[in-house]
Order: C-alpha cells, then sequence, then structure tokens
C-alpha cells in the first residue's frame, strides 16, 4: 500500500486482484449531498445511505467528516463506510468549506479541480477513473448555487465550454456528472447547456413513491446522475434484492418500512432521509459496461447448469432455481434470450421468471446485482430477452441465474421446476454473428408451494389482546375494536376475530377470518389495529411501521367474514387462534367484555377480561392496564380478570391511542426502546447505546455481523446486560457490526426489539501522514 499525492487531497491506493479482461463490469453512478446535523457532515444517516445504495463511484457535495475532517478523517470514513480498497479525492479544504469530491471502487488515476467563478465555498472537480475494461470514466462532481437559474446557467457553462475541452477526453470515453444542481425544474437552462455533452432527457429516475424530486420536501429536482450517450448505452435497471428501478433510484428511506430496509437496504432506517439538516435525497444510475476483448464473427460457447431450487417455496415468495453458466470457447459470446420452460403442477398465471446476472456467483440474486430481463410464461414456455447482452470472453464464464416469484394465491402442495429448454440460448449480434449453442434441457430441482395458515399459536399464550371497543348502538356499520399486539413479528394470518352479540348467550355475531395476506405475516410488538365494522378502506401504506393498523372488516382483501358484527350493550369480543375454526370459544387467544358474564364468556379460556358494567349507546369498553395500584399497572397480567380491571360505558377515547396512561406506558414498552449509536470504537470493541425505555426492569442484547441477525457474535444472543442504557461489546474483529435491544419488564414481559443499529470495530486513526 502506498499513499500518493494529487492536487491537495490524499488518495488511497490498494494493490488488489483485477477483473478478468473482457468481463462485463457494473458501474452505480451515485449524487451524494446527503450530509445532516448543524456542520454539513456525513453523520450516520448519511453513511447508511452511502452503505445501501452500494455505488461504485460516488460524487460527494459537502465532503466533510467528523473529527479533525482532514486527509487522515477522510481515508478513516472512507474505508468505514466503504471498506478496504477504494480510493478518493477531494479538493483541498483551505479554499472550499464545503468541498466537492468523489469516492471510487476503481483507481483515480487523475484528478482536480476547476474554479467555480460563482461561489467562493467550493470548486468543480473531475477525477479519470480506470474502471475495468479499455475505456476509462471521467466524472465531474458538481454542487451549483442555488441564486438563480441564471447563475446554474453560468456554471454549466464554464463546464462545457471552458473546462472540459482541457482534458481532451477522447471520443469514445464514457463521461458522467453528478451532484446537486439546485434546479427549480426540470427545463431549466443549465440543463440545455449540459445536453451538449450529456443525456437530459427523460426518462428520470423515481423513488419508490414515484416521485423523481429529490429535495427534502420532494417537490424540486435537485440532484442529478447525467451521463453522455457513449455510457447511457449501457444503463440498466438499479437493483436492490426484489426492488428494481428501470430509469435509477431517487432514495428516501421513508418510502419504506423498517422490515423492507433490513432486507434490501441496510442498515438504513426510516428516519435517516429526515435527518436534521439532510436537505437531499441520494439518486443512482447502474450502467453495465463490455470488457476489453473484440468483437469476432463464428464464436461458440459452452453452457452449463447448476440446481439452486429450494425444497419449499411460501406462495408469494421469490426464489432462485437455476444457474445458467456461459463459457465462450473462443472470442467472445453474447447471450441475447434464454428460454425457460415450467414443471410442475402450478399453472402459467401464479409464476414468473427473472433472470439476474450474478456477479458473485452465489446461486442467489443479491443486492446490486443486475436484472437482466424478467417474461411470464405461456403454455409452460417463457423466452427472456437479456438487455444489455451479458458477455463471456474464452475461458471466463458468465452466471447467469433464474428466479421464479410465486403469485400470492398459489395454491398449497403445488409445485414448480425450471427447466433450460433445449437450445434454449440464442446470441446477440453485439458480439458479432456468433453460433448459437446445441444442448440437451436442463431442469432445477422440484419445489413445492406452502401455503398453508400459519401454524395455531397456544391459546391463552398473550400474543394478542383486545384492548377497547365501541358500540354506536344504531348503526352496527359504526362498531370499532382495536387490538393490541404484545409478541413481536406476529404472525395473524388465519386468527378470527368475533363478536357474541347481546347478553354473551349465543354465537349470532360476526366472525371475520384474518386473510392469508403480507399485511398480517410479521407485526411488530406494540402495533395497534384498528378494525372498523363494514367499512372497506384500509389504511395500510406504511405496513404498520408506525405502528397503527386502521382496516375495515368489510375490506375482501384482509378478512373474509360470516355473520352480522353488532356490538350490544352487554357483549363479548373475542380473538382466536388460527385454524380454531369461527364457531364457539375454543383456542380464544383473550377476550374483552363488559356487562353480566353469559355462558360464552364462562366457557372463553382465561386471558379474559369483563367490565361490570354495560357499554351502552355512542360509548366504549376498555382495559385500564391497572389493577389499582402503581405496582401492579402496565403489565400484561393487566388483561385478565383477578389482576385488572376493565372500565364500561364510558366516553372521550380515541382509536390508535392509549386508554390510560398506564396502558399508553405499556403501548410504548411493547414497541421497545430506541438505540442510539455504537460510540467508543477500538479494534476489538465498541459501545452499544440505548435510550431508556418507560417501564423496563432491564435490557437484552443482540450483536451480529449482519442486520438481518442470522447469526450472532459469540456471547452476544439474548444477552442480559441489566437495567443499563449502555454496554461494551468487546473480543471483536475489525468490521461493521450491528446491534439490537429489547427492555424486559418486572414480570417478564418482552418489548420489541429496537431497530438494528450499526456499530464498527476501526482501527485507531493516524494523526498525520508521512509522505515520501
Amino acid at each position: 500500500m502506498s499513499i500518493i499525492r494529487r492536487g491537495a487531497a490524499l488518495v488511497l491506493v490498494c494493490i488488489a486482484a483485477a477483473l478478468p479482461a473482457g468481463a462485463q463490469t457494473q458501474i452505480r453512478i451515485m449524487a451524494s449531498n446527503i450530509t445532516s446535523g448543524n456542520n454539513q457532515q456525513y453523520l450516520s444517516p448519511g453513511q447508511n445511505i452511502l452503505k445501501a445504495m452500494k455505488p461504485d463511484v460516488v460524487c460527494m457535495q459537502e465532503f466533510n467528516v467528523t473529527g479533525a475532517n482532514d486527509d487522515a478523517a477522510v481515508t478513516s470514513f472512507v474505508s468505514s463506510v466503504f471498506g478496504a480498497g477504494y480510493y478518493w479525492y477531494r479538493e483541498p479544504k483551505a479554499t472550499a468549506n464545503i468541498p466537492n469530491g468523489f469516492i471510487s471502487k476503481y483507481p483515480i488515476i487523475a484528478s482536480g479541480e476547476w474554479d467555480d467563478t460563482q461561489v467562493s465555498d467550493r470548486d468543480f472537480v473531475w477525477a479519470q477513473i480506470d474502471i475495468p475494461g479499455p475505456i476509462d470514466l471521467y466524472v465531474i462532481s458538481v454542487h451549483l448555487l442555488t441564486a438563480s437559474a441564471t447563475v446554474r446557467n453560468t456554471e454549466a457553462q464554464q463546464i462545457i465550454n471552458t473546462y472540459l475541452p482541457t482534458l481532451s477526453i477522447p471520443s469514445n470515453a464514457y463521461l458522467a456528472i453528478a451532484g446537486d444542481f439546485n434546479t427549480d425544474n426540470r427545463s431549466e437552462s443549465c440543463l440545455s447547456t449540459f445536453s451538449s455533452k450529456f443525456v437530459t432527457t427523460s426518462p428520470y429516475p423515481a423513488g419508490q413513491d414515484g416521485d423523481g424530486d429529490t429535495n427534502s420536501s420532494r417537490s424540486k429536482p435537485y440532484d442529478w446522475v447525467l451521463v453522455n450517450s457513449n455510457l447511457n448505452a449501457y444503463k440498466v435497471a438499479s437493483v436492490f434484492g426484489t426492488y428494481s428501478y428501470t430509469n435509477g433510484l431517487v432514495f428516501d428511506t421513508r418510502n419504506f418500512n423498517q422490515t423492507q430496509l433490513n432486507s434490501y437496504f441496510s442498515p438504513c432506517l426510516t428516519t435517516d432521509s429526515s435527518a436534521t439538516n439532510m436537505q437531499h435525497m441520494a439518486v443512482v444510475k447502474t450502467f453495465v459496461v463490455p470488457g476489453s476483448s473484440t468483437t469476432s464473427n463464428g464464436d461458440t460457447v459452452s453452457v452449463s447448469t447448476t440446481n439452486r431450487a429450494p425444497s419449499t417455496i411460501a406462495a408469494g415468495a421469490s426464489a432462485s432455481m437455476l444457474s445458467i453458466i456461459l463459457t465462450a470457447n473462443s472470442g467472445e459470446w453474447d447471450a441475447g434470450t434464454v428460454t425457460l420452460n415450467r414443471l410442475g403442477t402450478l399453472t402459467d398465471g401464479n409464476v414468473t421468471a427473472k433472470i439476474y446476472l450474478d456477479d458473485d456467483q452465489d446461486g442467489v440474486a443479491d443486492a446490486g446485482e443486475s436484472l437482466l430481463g424478467s417474461g411470464s410464461f405461456s403454455s409452460g414456455s417463457c423466452t427472456i430477452t437479456l438487455s444489455p447482452a451479458p458477455r463471456t470472453d474464452s475461458g471466463l464464464p458468465i452466471h447467469l441465474l433464474a428466479v421464479a416469484t410465486t403469485n400470492g394465491a398459489s395454491p398449497d402442495a403445488s409445485t414448480l421446476q425450471f427447466q433450460l429448454a433445449a437450445n434454449g440460448l440464442t446470441f446477440n449480434s453485439s458480439g458479432g454473428t456468433d453460433t448459437n449453442p446445441t444442448f440437451s434441457a436442463a431442469s432445477s430441482g422440484t419445489s413445492t408451494i406452502t401455503n398453508a395458515p400459519p401454524p395455531a399459536v397456544v391459546a391463552g399464550n398473550n400474543t394478542v389482546v383486545v384492548n377497547k371497543y365501541y358500540n354506536d348502538g344504531t348503526v352496527a356499520a359504526n362498531d370499532v375494536v382495536e387490538l393490541l399486539v404484545i409478541k413481536d413479528q406476529l404472525d395473524m394470518r388465519g386468527m378470527i376475530i368475533k363478536d357474541f352479540s347481546s347478553s354473551m348467550g349465543s354465537d349470532g355475531g360476526g366472525k371475520y377470518t384474518f386473510a392469508n395476506h403480507s399485511l398480517w405475516s410479521s407485526l411488530r410488538a406494540g402495533t395497534v389495529i384498528i378494525l372498523r365494522n363494514g367499512n372497506s378502506a384500509a389504511d395500510t401504506t406504511v405496513g404498520g411501521s408506525d405502528f397503527t393498523l386502521d382496516v375495515g372488516m368489510g375490506n375482501t382483501t384482509y378478512f373474509t367474514g360470516t355473520g352480522t358484527f353488532d356490538i350490544a350493550g352487554t357483549e363479548m369480543v373475542m380473538i382466536k387462534e388460527a385454524g380454531s375454526g369461527t364457531a364457539g370459544v375454543t383456542s380464544g387467544i383473550h377476550t374483552l367484555a363488559s356487562g353480566t358474564a353469559g355462558a360464552n364468556y364462562t366457557a372463553a379460556p382465561t386471558p379474559k377480561l369483563r367490565a361490570s358494567t354495560t357499554t351502552g349507546n355512542t360509548s366504549y369498553c376498555y382495559a385500564n392496564n391497572t389493577n389499582g395500584s402503581t405496582a401492579t399497572a402496565s403489565l400484561l397480567s393487566n388483561f385478565t380478570d383477578g389482576s385488572g380491571t376493565a372500565t364500561g360505558g364510558a366516553t372521550g377515547l380515541t382509536f390508535g391511542q392509549g386508554n390510560t396512561t398506564d396502558n399508553t406506558n405499556f403501548i410504548t414498552f411493547l414497541r421497545g426502546p430506541n438505540a442510539t449509536g455504537g460510540t467508543s470504537s477500538t479494534v476489538t470493541s465498541f459501545v452499544a447505546n440505548w435510550d431508556s425505555l418507560i417501564t423496563a426492569a432491564g435490557y437484552h442484547l443482540d450483536v451480529s455481523t449482519n442486520s438481518n441477525f442470522s447469526s450472532y457474535v459469540d456471547g452476544f444472543q439474548d444477552l442480559d446486560v441489566g437495567n443499563v442504557t449502555s454496554y461494551e461489546v468487546t473480543g471483536l474483529d475489525f468490521g461493521n457490526y450491528y446491534y439490537r435491544v429489547r427492555g424486559v419488564n418486572s414480570e417478564g414481559t418482552t418489548s420489541g426489539n429496537s431497530t438494528a443499529t450499526s456499530a464498527s470495530a476501526v482501527p485507531v486513526t493516524m494523526s498525520s501522514w508521512q509522505l515520501d
């Protein structure tokens, strides 16, 4: 390893294994003005977004880091966020309070700054990057001035007319400009100026919400990634797991719930994009550029396959089915189409196919791996056109991955196989006029679709309780029930909500079954579910990440129902376990009632809670979450007779909010503590921190090397750390870690987990550099 100076900044140069000549290379370019806090620095929110986007080249704006903010601090920052082997350039801090710069996976072989005559606190910066293959990438990072469109056009004219010509860029080179343009709209004159060198026309990147605006309020297109026509020809979708963005992504963490972020955009938090003074969203575009081989005609290719099919696939899920390995026998061979056959009992309409470029050859469509094409089956066959056409060079294979996505309504126990059809590969003319391979059909293993109701929970195991209900008395459609989820990641599919009509003596009320829908599959502890009788509306846009779901029981997407749900003055409302049948009280999970106990209430299993007074017209019945003394308040045991109390005939309550102070405290406890980040990092340790959680008597800590916690650091799985709000995690290797924490109260009830939070064991920062 050596350190060399380019301009006035340090560039870290590492010796790394080169990519094979001729291999295609993904280049993801990111515009990054995602500083936060009071000092325009890259704090945890911005760092999380940089990690999640997995860029190959980042055009950095406001390139300030914490600490000394000198070259050593930047080097430490780049290593911590991106890992070893990345390169960086930043314009000299002496003349730029909010400097522009770059971070690159590939060597920066030349770089420099150009004076922005319109502003004094930053300049334009440029770099020549040696990406794999014979053609270099030239990239410009800019932060145009907010003053006016006229000023921004003056800056653009400087770049296009004065500065770019000084670089003598080859005509076949790849060229990009990215950053914060501060444009109020997409027709500003600066974009017309840039259009002489870059593609500025639509389609534009957009967020998960379909909005292409990039400022904090998502109302203006401030941030851009523009490339020349040479590079634009190789644009592909930006893929993050099951999410694919054809024209690039405007990334706003507020568009996702935490479960989605954990799965596909780790280590982001839902709050990252709304961090204090974060004024912009990240923007990415992805390209797959060809390698270095020359095109020739008549080349041939060898084909082999590897089975990737799992034994079971859940209805509505995706799974890898078949790896397809292509190796050119001589010259190069570009793949044009892949034809797959569908075997098994699952019908055409219940499955679609996708082909990914499996860069790491692990048989999994990882976040960041390119989606080359997708298609539907007809008469058991599907032909997918690959774009861009992946290239294999002589002796250098490429690995394609066929992935199945099943319909959520796929029949239980149906079967599925993918088969690469005999001779089911054709060449693409981008590699010349080559020879299509001849080979026998090759099949994956057989996967069984699982669509059965989830395993029944044990009755009375306190997974969910009835927290309150409302009796309109006049219009049954206005009756409302509120449930409170106790168990974290609770699967409610197949559970039954029912009432028992007047006097609790008959079983003539409404009976609604929670549908086999992903909304109910993994609910967080502390989630409040508001069920409105006869209302087909559903407030589920955030999937419950705000801990509130508001759903009409008449919505057939989420429920199937029988009978007439009509809450009476003397009434009981029960939640039953999945698979227990709609009739009777057997396998009741929890019951809330008011008025004199009828036969059904007497027969109902514990836990159950009854108010002695009736709940007449336009009034509520609710759990108090206390037994009358401070020592027994805000506990799960308050939801059963003898250990808690209920009130009937009440007024003035609000659904989605706690019934009493004690009930509010219990709900807050269930939702878990707030992890506040790792501190005091050393090579072998860090300190995990979290906020105090109301009514918690202690905390349990998990530490993992991944945000999904599929494995744990030795000694740090469900570790009882006592009643503290910080804990030193020791015995670590250098690298990135994640921790989560949950509270435990005096009776042993466990809260939900905090959000998975990143922390690092990092090397000691060097105070100075010795340059030779």
